[in-house]
């Protein structure tokens, strides 16, 4: 209940006892005894208040009701009070008004004026929409608890006050300018929406309706009616602002970012749209219509299936009105809509079309050798396996050409690596050209190429081919204005559905090697002795590593005589393997094998230990010792290491270092002239010379021997041989040693 003070009023309206009002209404109880009870009264509400008590007339108080008035505490304040007048008698007989006033609580509602007939009052009061009149000059009059509790005010905050006093500055021209039109214009209602200052100084948004109602009876002004909107004005600011941010993240994707209606039509699209696709949204009919025909037909059938509702992931081609196409990653996923299906997508364009060309370009690189283009030897024992499967259901057969240069090694030698690079890219456009379309040409390796054939008639077919690659493709190679000579050998072997792609190649490549041993440029068909000779091949190699780890290798010294005295100048050391199985092997049986399998360089060591320690030997026995001429193999060339080897094996064999010479081939010379010319020139500084062998083989120039540290040239047999019977043979030879000499 709330609090209720009595206070007792005679018949002319002074005060004559009154409860203690301090603490309900801050009244000062001694201070206003005595006085007229009007003179507590807010000086706006006593005309009501002397209408409803009447102390001294014949109205009679009990018929009269309730009266809110505001009643002034002893600063001045009003207090919102009911009144409601009472009649009681006295001992004396006269009678006395007891007026029982109550304070309202904050925010209950106010019947300002409850000598209004009008049964709706309590309603608007109560009402949850804000309900004000205002008159012409903006001046507030009336104020429902809506109003009052919206703003967190009190009567006396609002009423006769100006409204554009609580109306946020930026809407004043247009609540002015609502209440002008309104004026002018009687009885037409018109909305209004503005902010309205809350006592703790923040603004609510009010929007409503204000309808002019001065010639209205009842009212008197400008009515007004509303709601608070600032939920809905926050969610909309709150919204513009996430819209904000989409846009601006939209515009500095570097995707294109899209929004799809149910059919696929494009209903908004970022700038980075038309970079992507070529078109803007007017030019687009749907998302389908700026792909690739393919790929937009083919997408068209998966939204029609399903997509529509669960999204789409793709890459595809966007096909541009230049006749460009891009590859792009596409992606759309479903917008839910309140727990009903989706009507809408949103999806992106992500443009990776220097992505996939990066990615085919390293995915070539895998697959093709970069020196010629050929596909390699992965992409080649794909095609293989693929090849056998196709044949194993067909019934024809494939064939496999295995085709290797011949004496290729010494190009590289002499003339460098660059030459041998323009010689197999000769080799490869020759090849390319013999061979049918469907035919594949691979480079396996080095020298190696591989020719798959497949729908393969007969064996004739195939060795017809072969031995076309052999003519065509050998002859001169004009490299740097220096005509090269190339041959080649080929193996060739034929194959059906049963055969494994492994054994395939390694029947060509015996098939091969068995062209090779037979004298080179040539082609061969394989057979199972070529098998068997390739098995033998990778015992020697497997031989090779025991016969060093068990000593099985023996020196032999070929006598050098001096034609004119006949006597023995000098000895050349040459080695042998006493195979624990074979007997005694020449070299010709192993040393390639040695140098393919990287094992020559320690077998060279061994070798030239070997020498110096016999030849030092003889040094102590005979009172002039043989020169010692020993091979060096390329490997020990290739190494930096070579001189302080040679000075390590002339310490330890305590050898004439002046009596040795070490041996190297043209080609040797020729793999890094100014690095080979240092090398030697510090093994002439230890003492030892140095001779070419075989001279007169390789492609490089004589010019050379002016520039390297050489003291001896071995002229090759091929020269030497012809020299009783040849006058040509003895001008060239003549040549070399007047040339040696100068």
């Amino acid at each position: 209940m709330h609090d209720v003070i009595r206070i007792e009023v005679d018949a002319s309206g002074v005060m004559v006892a009154i409860d203690d009002a301090t603490a309900v209404l801050g009244l000062d109880t001694d201070r206003i005894i005595g006085l007229p009870v009007a003179e507590i009264v807010n000086a706006k509400d006593r005309p009501r208040f002397n209408e409803r008590c009447d102390f001294g007339g014949e109205r009679r108080h009990e018929d009269a009701g309730p009266v809110a008035v505001r009643l002034l505490d002893r600063d001045g304040r009003s207090v919102w009070v009911e009144l409601v007048p009472d009649v009681e008698g006295t001992a004396s007989g006269d009678a006395t008004t007891v007026l029982h006033a109550r304070a309202f609580r904050r925010g209950e509602a106010v019947a300002v004026d409850l000598a209004d007939p009008d049964p709706y009052h309590a309603l608007v009061q109560r009402s949850a929409d804000i309900v004000m009149t205002v008159d012409p000059e903006g001046t507030v009059r009336f104020v429902n608890t809506a109003m009052l509790r919206l703003l967190g005010m009190e009567p006396d905050d609002l009423v006769n006050t100006q409204i554009l006093d609580v109306v946020h500055p930026d809407d004043h021209d247009d609540v002015t300018a609502l209440v002008v039109q309104l004026l002018e214009r009687p009885g037409e209602p018109r909305a209004f929406e503005f902010r309205a200052r809350h006592a703790d100084g923040s603004y609510r948004w009010i929007d409503g309706w204000l309808q002019n109602l001065l010639d209205h009876p009842d009212v008197g002004g400008l009515l007004g009616n509303g709601r608070d909107v600032t939920d809905r004005h926050d969610a909309l600011a709150a919204l513009a602002a996430s819209e904000e941010r989409f846009r601006s993240l939209a515009s500095s994707s570097p995707s294109a970012i899209f929004e799809l209606d149910a059919d696929g039509r494009v209903l908004f699209a970022n700038d980075r749209w038309r970079d992507v696709t070529g078109r803007t949204i007017a030019e687009t009919a749907d998302i389908f219509g700026v792909l690739l025909h393919s790929d937009g037909e083919r997408l068209r059938r998966m939204w029609a299936a399903g997509a529509s509702h669960t999204g789409l992931e793709e890459d595809v081609q966007v096909l541009r009105p230049d006749g460009g196409v891009r590859w792009v990653e596409l992606r759309t996923r479903p917008v839910p809509d309140a727990g009903v299906a989706s009507t809408t997508h949103v999806g992106s364009l992500h443009d990776v079309t220097e992505i996939r060309r990066a990615h085919n370009d390293l995915e070539y690189l895998a697959m093709h050798d970069p020196l010629t283009g050929l596909p390699n030897r992965t992409l080649l024992l794909d095609r293989l396996e693929l090849a056998v499967d196709r044949v194993a259901g067909s019934g024809d057969l494939l064939a496999l050409l295995f085709v290797d240069l011949d004496r290729f090694k010494v190009v590289n030698d002499s003339l460098g690596h660059h030459a041998g690079d323009e010689v197999l890219v000769e080799v490869t456009g020759r090849l390319v050209d013999l061979v049918r379309p469907d035919d594949l040409v691979a480079r396996f390796g080095g020298d190696e190429f591989v020719v798959l054939c497949e729908s393969i008639e007969d064996a004739d077919q195939v060795t017809a081919l072969a031995d076309r690659i052999r003519r065509e493709v050998s002859g001169g190679v004009d490299v740097g204005g220096e005509e090269v000579h190339v041959s080649v050998s080929v193996g060739v072997v034929i194959g059906s559905g049963d055969s494994a792609p492994g054994e395939l190649l390694r029947d060509a490549d015996a098939a091969m090697y068995a062209a090779k041993t037979r004298g080179r440029d040539r082609a061969q068909v394989f057979d199972e002795t070529m098998h068997r000779a390739a098995v033998e091949r990778l015992s020697i190699e497997a031989g090779l590593r025991r016969g060093l780890e068990r000593s099985e290798f023996r020196l032999y010294f070929q006598p050098i005589v001096d034609v004119v005295s006949c006597g023995i100048v000098g000895v050349e050391a040459l080695v042998r393997w006493q195979h624990p199985d074979r007997g005694l092997l020449e070299p010709s049986e192993f040393l390639e094998i040695a140098d393919e399998s990287g094992l020559l360089r320690e077998l060279g060591a061994w070798i030239l230990s070997t020498a110096c320690r016999e030849a030092a030997v003889w040094s102590g026995s005979s009172a002039v010792a043989p020169t010692l001429f020993v091979n060096l193999a390329a490997a020990q060339i290739a190494t930096r290491q070579l001189v302080d080897a040679v000075a390590d094996v002339v310490a330890d064999t305590q050898i004439d270092v002046r009596r040795l010479v070490l041996e190297v081939t043209e080609g040797m010379l020729m793999t890094d002239e100014d690095e080979t010319a240092a090398l030697l020139g510090s093994v002439r500084e230890l003492g030892a010379r140095v001779a070419i062998d075989d001279f007169g083989t390789g492609y490089s120039s004589l010019s050379y021997l002016t520039r390297l540290p050489v003291d001896v040239l071995k002229i090759d047999k091929c020269f030497v041989a012809g020299l009783a019977g040849s006058p040509k043979d003895r001008e060239v030879t003549g040549a070399i040693i007047a040339l040696a000499h100068a």
